[in-house]
């Protein structure tokens, strides 16, 4: 059933082939050290950031072990870069609007902000637990971030100053940021707040439940949700309902709007990797199995709707 409604050279290449998964072309696969724990495409489509978490997630992160950001080019899918300074898992990777900066957190607490002009770290922030996402406001001159299991958002200045806290009481799951109406959406354990970066007031409560992960397409009209009942559900910015999308059975993970927003992909906890073509509320693609377990990482990396995905194993799969 389906509704609409970034220093050194360090990739090993282990297969570039033309081979097919499930109605799916494998273009090109390659490999890391660790589990791919995010993926980000920055805004002028240049670059494609790899992040890496232990290959078992139970598992402490080791002091004596550096969890790296990998950079791509996305026209040749060619190593660029590695960005080396956090030795815990990588918990969130954002690319700044003009895509010059990049901004990652961990586990441990940490938040590197990096100049990718000059490959250098601008600033890093230590915060007192687990970061699980960090993203930039509109102006790029400050971010907002979570920490696991506080129920506050934290908006900082790139130095790492801390500007306000937004009170939101309840366990935040994930959040997103609409930057045309600088407001945040926190995604919460049984509802969804709405708060102004503007006045730092909120605005809307709704209950909702089952939240994993947020995603807004490019033009700030729609909200994916990945739901822990394995549903993808469609709002609309004001969070009516536009409509649902079934087929994952597992916690989806990760989600990705193409570039065009007329496609989207996911990733979840029942291994498998799914297209949807939002249009005809069809599923166009199902790839089962593809990173020996979950999927945590999905992303569209060009126009022709080629995307890429990461998970459990230490490989990078990249599809047509």
């Amino acid at each position: 059933m389906f509704t609409r409604s970034l220093f050194s050279l360090y990739f090993t290449v282990i297969t570039i082939s033309l081979s097919y998964g499930q109605k799916g072309k494998l273009v090109d696969t390659k490999l890391v050290s660790e589990s791919v724990s995010k993926i980000r495409i920055d805004n002028n489509h240049n670059y494609i950031a790899i992040g890496e978490s232990p290959k078992n997630p139970l598992d402490y992160d080791s002091k004596n072990e550096e969890f790296n950001i990998s950079l791509f080019s996305s026209n040749d899918l060619d190593s660029k870069k590695i960005l080396k300074g956090h030795l815990s898992g990588i918990s969130s990777l954002e690319f700044s609007s003009d895509s010059e900066k990049l901004l990652s957190s961990d586990k441990d607490g940490i938040i590197i902000l990096w100049d990718l002009l000059k490959d250098t770290q601008i600033s890093k922030i230590k915060l007192k637990k687990w970061v699980h996402k960090a993203l930039f406001t509109s102006s790029n001159n400050e971010f907002v971030t979570t920490l696991k299991y506080e129920k506050k958002g934290f908006l900082y200045d790139l130095s790492g100053n801390l500007i306000f806290e937004f009170d939101v009481g309840k366990q935040i799951n994930d959040f997103i940021i609409n930057q045309i109406k600088n407001e945040i959406i926190f995604g919460c354990y049984d509802e969804i707040q709405v708060w102004s970066l503007i006045s730092r007031k909120k605005i809307k409560t709704i209950p909702y439940k089952g939240i994993m992960t947020m995603e807004f397409n490019h033009n700030f009209s729609e909200i994916a949700i990945g739901r822990s009942s394995g549903e993808i559900s469609l709002l609309s910015p004001e969070l009516e309902p536009i409509g649902m999308l079934i087929g994952h059975f597992k916690p989806v993970l990760d989600i990705s709007y193409s570039f065009d927003d007329k496609m989207l992909c996911s990733g979840s906890s029942d291994q498998t990797i799914r297209s949807w073509n939002l249009s005809k509320s069809k599923e166009t693609l199902q790839l089962v199995n593809q990173h020996k377990g979950t999927v945590y990482a999905v992303e569209f990396i060009s126009e022709k709707n080629g995307f890429i995905s990461g998970g459990k194993n230490n490989q990078i799969n990249f599809w047509k």
